[in-house]
């Protein structure tokens, strides 16, 4: 992270991937996981001066040359810690930080809709490539034959799904523009299914072989609205 000497923008921001079982870092990838955590190391920092009652920050993603606006409670200059924000299966809760991705369609491959579809057929299931953010690749549990609702630890060690989701991902890979992506992140993994608790859809998020226990997310209430994970 550093100032950002660009008009209209406060700091810049790299985003690395590091791999735990493979010794790569990717830096294709952006997270806002990390991002969110940008207000409490730059006032900490000295690289911003914070305001009252609140802070937003114009920040450049150099990983895909994109602004988010990062916003947060900093009372008499100071980033509030303790809320009463709750993100579900999250313990506790804390003072909410915002991030408002801008302009997100096509972050990195210039487009929304990768492929020029809105789904694709590939290796016999429909699937849905798109580049919002960061680019995803959407497919219903049932066609890789799992419900969903599988632990993580069930769905870590089934190799027969994870390898013929990967066999997808890398397919789908090509067809996005993005080349060879067998030694990259990109495109994640979700796998879709009908909700039990709520929102419109449950998802399973994968980074890309492995299940993140908890969903990433831009700005928490939209994400509790209409998204319920079971990664818990």
């Amino acid at each position: 992270m550093s100032k950002s000497t660009e008009p209209d923008i406060d700091l810049e921001y790299l985003f690395a991937q590091v791999g735990v079982e493979e010794r790569v870092v990717d830096t294709k990838p952006s997270c806002g996981n990390i991002l969110s955590g940008i207000l409490a190391f730059a006032g900490e920092n000295n690289l911003v001066s914070l305001k009252s009652p609140t802070t937003t920050l114009r920040v450049k993603n150099t990983n895909t040359n994109t602004i988010i606006e990062v916003s947060g409670e900093t009372p008499e200059g100071k980033l509030q810690y303790e809320g009463d924000m709750s993100i579900d299966g999250v313990p506790g809760t804390g003072s909410p930080i915002m991030l408002n991705f801008l302009d997100v369609g096509g972050s990195k491959t210039g487009k929304l809709f990768p492929t020029g579809k809105k789904s694709d057929i590939i290796d016999g299931m429909e699937v849905t490539c798109i580049d919002a953010a960061v680019p995803m690749l959407h497919i219903a549990a049932e066609s890789v034959g799992v419900t969903g609702y599988e632990t993580k630890q069930e769905l870590d060690s089934n190799q027969a799904m994870l390898a013929r989701v990967e066999h997808v991902r890398r397919i789908a890979g090509e067809l996005m523009g993005l080349g060879d992506v067998s030694n990259s992140v990109v495109p994640k993994v979700s796998l879709l299914t009908s909700p039990k608790a709520g929102g419109n859809i449950s998802s399973r998020y994968f980074v890309p072989t492995i299940v993140m226990p908890v969903m990433p997310s831009p700005e928490p209430s939209l994400w509790q609205q209409h998204v319920q994970s079971p990664a818990r």
